[in-house]
This record gives structure tokens, C-alpha cells and sequence, in this order.
């Protein structure tokens, strides 16, 4: 890989992606659609309400939003690594 690329966290995912600074964790489209829709959709209103909140400064809103996020995240990286190792359908 070369210098200054974010690989897919799906592992063996030969993409990458541009760094542009930060400790960021990125998933390439491909593995992105083997999660379920569901799943997604609520990742999707999840940060949408994070921002909202950062952007009104209810901090206490947006820290519960980002960790539930947070746990989406996990959710949708280990569903989209089992689809692509073959383990879940």
C-alpha cells in the first residue's frame, strides 16, 4: 500500500482511500451495501442527529449520538467482514 492511503477495514479489501489526517476507519461502497439496509438507514439518521445537536451545542444529545454510532459502526463492519468471508449470507 502506499504512503498516505486508508485501506477498507474489511480485511483483505485491496481499496483505499486519501488521508486526510485524523485516526479514521473507512469501508469501500462494495462492503458497505453487504450490510443489511436497515442498518444503514439508522447509521445514516444517527449522525444526522449527532450533527444537528453539534450544530444547536447540546453536547449531551450529540455525545449519546456519537456513541451510538459508534456501536452501529461496529455492527455494520463485523456484518459487512462475515458477508465477505463467506460465514453469514
Amino acid at each position: 500500500m502506499k504512503a498516505g492511503r486508508i485501506p477498507c477495514c474489511v480485511p483483505f479489501c485491496g481499496r483505499t482511500f486519501k488521508a486526510e489526517g485524523g485516526d479514521v476507519e473507512l469501508m469501500c461502497g462494495k462492503h458497505w451495501r453487504l450490510a443489511r439496509p436497515a442498518l444503514r438507514r439508522r447509521h445514516t439518521r444517527v449522525v444526522r442527529r449527532c450533527r444537528a445537536a453539534i450544530l444547536k451545542k447540546d453536547w449531551r444529545t450529540a455525545e449519546r449520538a456519537w456513541r451510538l454510532e459508534n456501536a452501529i459502526w461496529a455492527a455494520i463492519k463485523r456484518q459487512a467482514t462475515e458477508v465477505a468471508a463467506g460465514i453469514a449470507g
